[in-house]
C-alpha cells in the first residue's frame, strides 16, 4: 500500500517504510497543512451566566451571539450547524446535553 506525504514535516520520513509500497511526495507536499486550514470549517461560541432571563432566553441569546461570532469568523448564514451544551444549576446539578440541529430549527 503506497503512502502519500503531504504536510510540513513530510520531509522526515525514510524512504521505506514496512509495510508501505512507495512513500510519494507530492509537489507542494509542505503547503498541505495551510490547504486545509483555509478550507476548514469555522466557528463560534459564547460561554457566559445570563441574569434576569428565562432560561429559554438565555439560551437563545448565547445561540445569537454564537452564530453572530462564526458569521464574523467566515460563516455563511445559511448554513450554519448549531451544537448546545447547556448545563442548568438552578434545578440542581444538570449535566451538559450536546445536540446537533440546523440554526433555522428553534426546538
Amino acid at each position: 500500500m503506497p503512502l502519500i506525504a503531504v504536510g510540513g514535516c513530510c520531509f522526515l520520513l525514510p524512504e521505506t517504510m514496512s509495510g508501505i509500497s512507495q512513500i510519494v511526495h507530492v509537489p507542494q507536499q509542505a503547503v498541505a497543512n495551510a490547504v486545509g486550514a483555509a478550507i476548514a470549517q469555522v466557528s463560534g461560541e459564547e460561554d457566559r451566566i445570563f441574569q434576569n432571563l428565562s432560561r429559554d432566553g438565555a439560551i437563545a441569546q448565547a445561540r445569537r451571539l454564537a452564530e453572530a461570532k462564526a458569521v464574523r469568523a467566515g460563516a455563511e448564514p445559511r448554513r450554519l450547524d448549531v451544537v448546545e451544551g447547556v448545563a442548568s444549576t438552578t434545578s440542581g446539578s444538570a449535566p451538559a446535553e450536546g445536540r446537533s440541529h440546523p440554526a433555522t430549527d428553534e426546538s
